[in-house]
């Protein structure tokens, strides 16, 4: 795509000397080969997925969302050809920018960025490809390009905006030269529901469907009316910073206000557990009790937890009963059970101010670190029956994770590798990533009970004393179905080899002890360091503490040759 440098210009024309009219505004022809030249890169197939989709995954004609390219208009402009750019009397056109803040604004890949003003039969779309790539350490591969954007809007309009990877989790929004009359509302696609936090010039401003009688003491949210969904909607009415983030449809709602503001919006990171837990008809989940229950399991303050779901499952189990008279008449008496599905989100509590001063508002402050160390402490006591066995199964939906701190450097094989003819650009291969780690993040991850292990891959019959040997375990539930994780992300479950058998003296050697990861735990690099026969492996689940007896010990015996 082209830069934006001619594209995105905008005019203010303060007296009526230039245009002819005060405050009229000339802007660029930013449609300009609009599915047209091929090299230009410019077209529909570049909006992001988000907004030419439905929440059903079906896809928007443009004729019914934005059949209108470039920068919004309206009659009274008028297309310049000298100029190759607008002039409108009716609108003042002003420049919006976003700005990523993350560690790693340099070299994530964020464009095209879409804005769609006033989405409906007479929208406009226009594409932000930010400016050029200003690393020259081994040409156009190296990506070091600010992740700023400079677009061109119109107040009193509405517009949808989404980014062609995930967005920035420190976000910041400016409405250049203009007054507080001047208003904007954005609705930005996240494709990952996490919490977002709006401040306005580092204060917090809370959501719209914010509980009035419980806040600042608590942060609780009222949940969508599935009657009146668009009842939190903010207006341009409403003052800077209102916002909602509508959780179906995965648009956060910020009206943006002229004067000199800045709006940042920060991703909280939360954990959605899905529990299935097995009830008599008599028992009976109210939100409160969950909360209260996870909050403890997790070691957090009830405020942050919040239950986004309650779903009980009839079932009905029958148990047969004796046998009556001669013709084997038989009695069934049904017992009533049913299991409950219950969704909960864990998060951090926001910050009164993105300033030092800011304090945690209803509940403690949690950073993805404490949060996938919470966790943990949950999945472990699932798997192990900790948390007793009515709870029959868990899924979990991890947070996004913080970007890291990228590597800048001159040369880099990385990059110097991908000057090869026909190898794909750094940016292309990066956007391929991260939409593989969102669909598993979109898709979670289920838990499963281990059972048993077995022994996957067996030592040789006879090895040197020197020779490197490869054992793989896996663990089994109950039915025999192969469990892919022991522990969450970042805590696994970890198995230690022993040795049996053989000359007292001898030692096992090498990574006696590994995670269990993907199905497996892989001992890829056992030695045996001393002769002899009959000798035999264990292998058991050694962490966490409280994990069930997990052991299998090879029933074949192995020698060990001395390596001349």
């Amino acid at each position: 795509m082209d830069c934006d440098g001619l594209k995105k210009v905008v005019v203010q024309d303060l007296d009526g000397t230039l245009l002819g009219t005060a405050n009229a505004t000339a802007i660029s022809q930013a449609e300009f080969e609009w599915d047209g030249d091929p090299a230009r890169g410019v077209g529909d197939y570049r909006i992001p997925v988000g907004l030419r989709q439905r929440v059903d995954g079906t896809e928007i004609p443009a004729e019914e969302k934005f059949p209108n390219k470039g920068i919004v208009r309206d009659s009274s402009c008028s297309f310049v050809t000298s100029w190759r750019a607008w002039r409108c009397s009716g609108l003042r056109h002003r420049m919006l920018v976003l700005e990523s803040l993350d560690a790693d604004s340099l070299v994530r890949r964020l464009s095209p960025v879409a804005l769609i003003a006033n989405p409906g039969p007479d929208g406009y779309v226009d594409l932000v490809n930010g400016p050029m790539d200003h690393g020259w350490c081994l040409g156009y591969t190296c990506q070091r390009r600010i992740s700023t954007f400079y677009s061109v809007v119109a107040p009193g309009q509405v517009y949808e905006v989404a980014m062609t990877s995930l967005p920035p989790q420190e976000l910041r929004l400016r409405l250049l030269h203009s007054d507080p009359s001047e208003v904007v509302l954005l609705r930005l696609f996240y494709p990952m529901t996490q919490r977002l936090d709006v401040y306005v010039d580092g204060a917090f401003v809370p959501p719209t469907n914010v509980d009035p009688d419980t806040y600042p003491e608590s942060y609780q949210l009222f949940p969508e009316d599935p009657d009146d969904p668009e009842s939190f909607y903010p207006t341009l009415q409403d003052t800077a910073g209102s916002n909602y983030l509508a959780r179906e449809s995965k648009f956060l709602h910020v009206v943006v206000r002229g004067g000199n503001h800045s709006y940042d919006i920060r991703t909280s990171p939360v954990v959605v557990l899905s529990l299935g837990i097995l009830v008599t008809e008599d028992d009976f989940y109210e939100a409160g009790e969950v909360v209260r229950n996870v909050a403890l399991l997790l070691n957090v303050a009830p405020e942050n937890v919040r239950v986004t779901d309650i779903v009980r499952e009839d079932s009905r189990s029958e148990e047969r009963e004796g046998r009556e008279g001669r013709e084997g008449k038989r009695r069934r008496k049904r017992k009533a059970s049913a299991v409950v599905n219950i969704e909960v989100e864990v998060s951090g509590a926001p910050l009164s101010s993105l300033q030092e001063a800011g304090h945690a508002i209803g509940g403690d402050a949690l950073s993805y670190d404490d949060l996938l160390n919470r966790l943990g402490i949950a999945v472990d006591c699932f798997q192990s029956l900790g948390c007793g066995a009515n709870i029959v199964s868990l899924k979990v939906k991890y947070p996004v994770a913080p970007p890291d701190v990228p590597e800048l450097r001159s040369q880099n094989e990385q990059f110097g590798a991908l000057l090869a003819p026909g190898a794909p650009l750094y940016s292309d291969r990066q956007l391929h990533l991260e939409k593989e780690e969102l669909d598993q993040l979109l898709q979670g991850e289920v838990f499963l009970r281990p059972s048993y292990v077995e022994v996957m891959q067996e030592p040789p019959k006879v090895v040197t004393t020197n020779e490197v040997f490869r054992v793989v375990v896996a663990a089994f539930t109950e039915n025999g179905t192969k469990v892919t994780s022991l522990g969450s992300k970042g805590y696994p479950w970890m198995l230690t080899a022993s040795l049996e058998g053989g000359p007292p003296e001898a030692r096992l050697q090498g990574s006696t002890t590994v995670p269990y990861s993907q199905g497996q735990a892989v001992f890829s690099d056992l030695v045996v360091d001393t002769p002899g026969g009959d000798y035999r492996l264990k292998f058991r689940v050694t962490s966490p503490e409280n994990a069930p007896t997990l052991e299998v010990t090879l029933e074949d015996t192995f020698s060990v040759e001395l390596d001349l």
